[in-house]
Order: C-alpha cells, then sequence, then structure tokens
C-alpha cells in the first residue's frame, strides 16, 4: 500500500526528500496526511454502513411498504409521518431516530455527524 502511494505521489511532481531534485513539501508528509485521510474516510464509512444496515432490520429503503417499521422510499417527500403524524423535518426524524418510539428502538449512541448523515441519506430516498 506505502509503495502504492509513494509510485502514485512520485507521478504527480513529489518526490522523496532524498532525491536531488527536492520539492517544497517531502513525499513523507504527503504520504502521512494521505493515511490520515484514508483511514478518516475508511472509519466514517464504516460507522454510517453499520447505521445502514440497523435501519435495514426494521425498514426498506427502495419502498414505502412496511417490514417491520414503514418503508423509508420517499419519507421527506411526504409532508406528515405515516405513523406519528408529526411534520416531516430534520429535527423530527432526528428525534425519533434518537428517542425511537412505537415499535422502534432509540439510538442515543448515534453522534451529531452520524445522524446528518442519515438525514441526509434520507433525503435520497
Amino acid at each position: 500500500m506505502i509503495e502504492f502511494i509513494y509510485q502514485t505521489l512520485t507521478k504527480l511532481g513529489y518526490s522523496h526528500p532524498l532525491h536531488s531534485t527536492l520539492t517544497h513539501v517531502p513525499i513523507g508528509l504527503v504520504m502521512g496526511a494521505f493515511l490520515f485521510v484514508l483511514v478518516a474516510l475508511i472509519f466514517r464509512r464504516t460507522n454510517l454502513a453499520q447505521s445502514a444496515r440497523h435501519c435495514s432490520v426494521c425498514h426498506l429503503t427502495d419502498s414505502t411498504a412496511t417490514k417491520i417499521g414503514p418503508g423509508l422510499k420517499g419519507v421527506f417527500k411526504a409532508e406528515i409521518f405515516s405513523i406519528s403524524g408529526l411534520p416531516v423535518t430534520d429535527e423530527n426524524v432526528r428525534q425519533r431516530i434518537v428517542s425511537g418510539g412505537d415499535k422502534m428502538p432509540l439510538f442515543k449512541h448515534l453522534k451529531e455527524a452520524e445522524l446528518k448523515a442519515i438525514v441526509d441519506y434520507l433525503k435520497t430516498l
């Protein structure tokens, strides 16, 4: 993996600090930053994928049909939630996820960034 990153950065014009053609950015610094971003993205994607797996146990994403809970397709296109009758807003969706209700378990452990990502995802359905 490190060799791949080194080759890619070399192709982009960055060189190793020991090479005769020095640049103003040492390749070690660039590689470190690249690895940090890569690990952060993998961690974030893994957390979001786990959240999606939790939701898919009870909800369909490609339908409005009920599985255990209501299907989530077009949830933000509706004016009100079919079960609670509350308006469909970012805050009401967050509140339902965090507090649960009816058959929905609560997910108080989710961080704000995770809740935002879930709400943003639901808007695409």
